[in-house]
């Protein structure tokens, strides 16, 4: 009796299997199974243009923004006085695109390759550098202030911070694009692989046990 209540369990499971539309053994792909390999050189492409392009586009912005000349006509006492001035513009956004194109341009080829921790990682170690900078600089400047009006001495030592500081935001940018076609190549294959995780769930007769149960198996 308990092998033929074990026989039924097992059809009974393969029926209802194949009536879920199957037929075969239900597999599902673990975590990254809709994962789409990205182009690692269109991530590099993505990191230069993404620096170069808010950059050069601040620049143009900072030029032909010139300073405004601005005429004023007040009235007092039934005379009229005209007064001219100039405005200087504002570069509040030109400098935003600037910084943006700096800290912020290298790192899109990352955020695009489906590696944002080490695109932020880059964002990071560029403004903690240009933090690092100003507050250098503003240090040096002060251990030269002077009694003297034309002590330009502080003016040159922060200057001279300032110039190395943002070498060395340079060549941490430049090493993010030249890293960027590596990390998503990796980043492709490791994401391949746990693609290839697999998990069957099959009907199976246990002989030993004299009774129908599942089977679940996992490949990699």
């Amino acid at each position: 009796m308990k092998r033929l209540m074990a026989k039924l369990l097992v059809i009974t499971t393969i029926i209802a299997l194949m009536l879920g539309g199957t037929g075969q053994a239900q597999t599902k792909r673990l975590d990254f199974s809709d994962y789409r390999q990205k182009s690692p050189e269109k991530a590099a492409k993505y990191s230069v243009i993404g620096m170069l392009i808010p950059i050069v586009a601040g620049i143009a912005w900072w030029k032909i923004d010139n300073p405004k000349t601005k005429t004023e006509t007040r009235y007092y006492d039934g005379w009229s006085y005209t007064s001219t001035h100039t405005e200087d513009p504002d570069h509040a956004i030109p400098a935003i695109l600037i910084f943006s194109g700096i800290f912020l341009g290298p790192s899109a080829g990352y955020f695009y390759g489906g590696c944002p921790g080490r695109g932020v990682k880059g964002v990071l170690l560029r403004v903690g550098t240009g933090a690092l900078t100003a507050v250098a600089a503003s240090a040096a400047a002060s251990s030269y202030e002077s009694d003297e009006a034309l002590d330009f001495s502080g003016i040159a030592a922060a200057a001279t911070v300032g110039a190395i500081g943002s070498g060395m935001i340079l060549i941490e940018a430049i090493i993010d694009i030249a890293k960027v076609k590596g990390a998503i190549e990796k980043n492709n294959i490791e994401r391949t692989r746990q693609a290839g995780t697999n998990v069957k769930l099959l009907p199976r007769y246990f002989a030993d046990s004299n009774a129908g149960g599942l089977e679940l198996n996992i490949t990699f």
